[in-house]
């Protein structure tokens, strides 16, 4: 594995595609209201109420997880004799059941698991097909 190997054009794009993607999913139009409804912690918040979390934490952090996501699927694209839509897939779920246990323990649920890591698989997945046929 070489870092310094990667199609960083690639990378970029794929970037932007799992940062875009993952925005929509979890938009106030689609999977936000339902997941925030199931999580069943505290009322939704509006625009009127300040977050608590800033914004450069939230965003921050994110964008931290896609990076060390597309970096790993990157990697393996350079080392794995699979195609790279499997590579993805095979990321993505082992990131998705990483979280399993925590969803459980915290009692949100299955739903909630799968509204939350179901991006990221999906988003594995366009990494690697993208990254493996950019090369």
């Amino acid at each position: 594995m070489n870092f310094l190997a990667i199609n960083w054009a690639a990378f970029a794009v794929v970037y932007v595609i799992g940062f875009m993607f993952s925005a929509i999913w979890f938009g106030p139009k689609t999977f936000y209201p339902t997941w925030w409804k199931l999580m069943g912690d505290r009322p939704m918040p509006t625009r009127d109420e300040p977050d608590a979390t800033p914004a450069i934490v939230l965003f921050g952090l994110t964008m931290l997880g896609l990076f060390v996501q597309v970096t790993a699927v990157a990697l393996l694209v350079q080392v794995l004799d699979l195609p790279g839509a499997l590579i993805g897939l095979g990321v993505g779920l082992v990131a998705a059941f990483a979280s399993l246990g925590h969803r459980m323990f915290a009692r949100h649920g299955i739903k909630v698991w799968a509204i939350e890591v179901t991006p990221d698989v999906i988003v594995a997945v366009i990494a690697g097909v993208i990254l493996s046929l950019w090369r």
